[in-house]
Order: structure tokens, then C-alpha cells, then sequence
């Protein structure tokens, strides 16, 4: 089951995050802490959501000197993602699955 979904990660006691209190860092045992409450699951996205993060997951590749092939390999799935012959038809499906996004609860991404 996914952390985000559970609140409960694989992490050792000797495994430490970076909080924030009163704009103080501190380091804090990863293994008491929740995740932000600002955390889209990725089936919860829309797909202007996604078509944003796939955007600056490539850029941050990049800046993080990821192997080129990786970036390369990434940005081109998108890529078909975005102009395949079926994309439209596959969205549409996809959407009314979901149902309407005004079904769906409003959030604060950020």
C-alpha cells in the first residue's frame, strides 16, 4: 500500500527528515511523520496536473544531471503519451471513470 495512502512508510528510526517549527529547521525521525496534507494521489490528478509535473519532473532530471538516455527516454514516453492517436478517446474514458471534476473535493495544491 502506498505511504502517502496509509501514513505509515518503511522507515527505520535512524532515518530523519527535515521539519520545519516556528521557521526552525530540524531534522525529525522520519517514521513519525505524516505526510503533508497538501499530497495529491497520483490517480486524483487531472490531466493539466499531470501534463505540469511531467514538465518539471523532466526539467529536474535535467538539473539533477540525470543520465542524458534516462531524460531522453522520459520526455519521449510523454511525448507519445501527449500525441498518440487514441489520446483524446483515452482521456474521455478516463474522465468519465472519475466522473466529473466538480464530483471530486477541491484542494489547495502547494
Amino acid at each position: 500500500m502506498d505511504a502517502a495512502k496509509s501514513n505509515r512508510g518503511v522507515a527505520s528510526d535512524d532515518t530523519f527528515g527535515i521539519t520545519r517549527s516556528d521557521d526552525v529547521l530540524a531534522l525529525a525521525p522520519v517514521s513519525v511523520s505524516k505526510p503533508s496534507d497538501k499530497v495529491i494521489l497520483d490517480e486524483n490528478l487531472t490531466w493539466s496536473e499531470m501534463s505540469a509535473a511531467k514538465t518539471l519532473l523532466v526539467k529536474e532530471m535535467e538539473a539533477a544531471k540525470w543520465p542524458k538516455e534516462y531524460v531522453m527516454a522520459l520526455a519521449q514516453f510523454f511525448y507519445n503519451l501527449d500525441n498518440h492517436d487514441q489520446a483524446g478517446y483515452i482521456l474521455q474514458h478516463c474522465q468519465h471513470q472519475r466522473g466529473p471534476a466538480s464530483d471530486r473535493p477541491a484542494r489547495v495544491v502547494g
